[in-house]
């Protein structure tokens, strides 16, 4: 086998500078004597660059850190977009999109006086408030420190109508006080909020007093009545807000 011993380069001195010649030595072992092998190659030697060529490789990195960059927006473009997705805004409230599990909410949140600290309290609609627009409001929320809610009990619907009533009575955050009173009705003098929910042939809210209110669900769709309902009271809280 040979065996490398020594290596030794040679440049021929040219002016263009274009070429250089490698001279190598081997020491062989042949038949048990020593032989000295010389071998010798050619290099080119890479020419300077033109002015053309410098342009094409000035124009390809340009190309090159276009496309980084294009691909860097549309990264950033897909982020915000997938954000956007997750909360809307529908008539003067923000609401975000979140998951428990199987099911979505629709969250949204309001400040609250909590021991002295002001702390966001959370609600969750199960239905989008976006598409609650098919449920009609004929009236506007007028608010008042107290509420009666009265509900007959054929609206269990499977448990919705428990959730239902509850989602209602949290409404008592924004300084109202829940009153249960199974005899009381309408106050035509606006004494209190009245809420009254029924059976009907079709789901909507009705306001038939100053601040009394006719929740009708048909086909078991308490949920989607009394968050319309809730969704209305968020917007007009919205609104007053921002006039003070």
């Amino acid at each position: 086998m040979p065996r490398k011993s020594k290596k030794e380069n040679k440049r021929k001195a040219k002016p263009s500078r274009e070429k250089e010649e490698i001279v190598e030595y081997f020491d062989v072992v042949k038949d048990g004597r020593e032989k000295v092998v010389k071998t010798e190659t050619v290099e080119t030697m890479p020419d300077n660059p033109s002015e053309k060529q410098v342009k094409e490789e000035n124009n390809m990195l340009k190309i090159v850190l276009m496309i980084i960059g294009g691909l860097f927006v549309a990264l950033i473009a897909m982020q915000l977009t997938a954000n956007a997705v997750k909360t809307f805004d529908y008539n003067g409230v923000n609401y975000e999109i979140t998951k428990e599990g199987s099911l979505v909410f629709y969250r949204t949140a309001f400040p609250v006086i909590y021991q002295g600290k002001e702390l966001p309290y959370n609600f969750y609609l199960r239905n989008d408030p976006r598409k609650l627009e098919e449920i009609n409001f004929d009236g506007e929320i007028n608010f008042k420190k107290d509420a009666v809610i009265n509900a007959t009990n054929e609206l269990n619907c499977d448990g919705d109508g428990i959730i239902a009533i509850a989602n209602i009575a949290n409404l008592k955050i924004f300084d109202m006080k829940i009153i249960k009173d199974q005899n009381a009705t309408c106050s035509q003098n606006g004494d209190y909020m009245f809420i009254n929910i029924g059976k009907g042939n079709e789901s909507k809210i009705e306001q038939f007093g100053p601040a009394c209110y006719q929740l009708t669900v048909n086909n078991c769709e308490i949920l989607k009545v009394t968050e319309k309902f809730m969704t209305e009271y968020f917007s007009k809280i919205s609104e007053v807000a921002g006039k003070n």
